[in-house]
């Protein structure tokens, strides 16, 4: 149903939605209704062979293996699975629009385009860097580790050390259970010559993940900055 809400007003976008889950139907329930009742449309206008009912069905078939079939374990919802799907719900909506309002949809629509125009223009201003998307992304997601991790090394590259030390911490603070969030963290220490913290952050990623190479290696270096040849 995002994704639906998204086609007709895609606004706020998010370049990562993290890989949260729903646990409970009923924090789902008017959206699940809504979908089943869109199913179940779509399912009658193609037993009554209504030409709608195949803009519906292409929606269904083509977002499906993406978003139900297939487990997903990058992210859960990604705006990008909707490029083929929206086709289908733009072409529906055009010709229904047409049909209703015959010529007076090309003003409508020419209005919309303008509108939509302008939107694009402020979202690719977000891509100018990765601090400015990632952190775009943060305040949309604020739960998301990955979205935090990303920001910390976005920061750490633009030279800004110190706050990339906090988005790090935050990561790792969502994702306890993460030894790249933990490396991440330690790694941002050691630029800030925190190498003291930076060996408890690495020492926790190896704790989760023992062959952690990365790790290691940059723990010697934490060590060493500590004097423990």
């Amino acid at each position: 149903m995002l994704y639906l809400k998204l086609s007709f007003w895609p606004h706020p976008l998010v370049l990562d939605y993290g890989t949260d889950v729903v646990r409970h139907v009923g924090a789902v329930l008017p959206q699940a209704i809504l979908l089943v009742l869109l199913a179940a449309a779509t399912a009658w206008g193609l037993w009554r062979r209504r030409p709608a009912a195949f803009a519906g069905a292409c929606f269904f078939a083509i977002l499906a293996p993406s978003s139900s079939v297939v487990p997903l374990v990058s992210q859960t919802i990604a705006e990008h699975r909707m490029y083929l799907p929206l086709a289908a719900v733009i072409a529906l909506t055009v010709l229904a629009a047409h049909h209703r309002l015959g010529r007076a949809t090309l003003m409508i629509f020419s209005a919309v385009a303008v509108v939509l125009g302008f939107m694009t223009v402020q979202r690719n201003a977000l891509y100018a860097s990765p601090v400015s998307i990632w952190a775009d992304t943060v305040a949309q997601r604020p739960a998301n580790s990955r979205a935090h991790s990303l920001l910390g090394l976005a920061l750490e590259k633009a030279g800004r050390p110190t706050e990339a030390v906090a988005s790090a911490r935050e990561a790792a603070r969502l994702a306890p259970g993460s030894a790249e969030m933990h490396y991440n963290l330690g790694y941002a220490l050691l630029k800030i010559a925190r190498p003291a913290d930076a060996v408890t952050s690495f020492e926790t990623a190896l704790r989760l993940r023992p062959d952690y190479a990365e790790a290691h290696c940059n723990l010697s270096v934490a060590l060493l900055e500590l004097g423990h040849g």
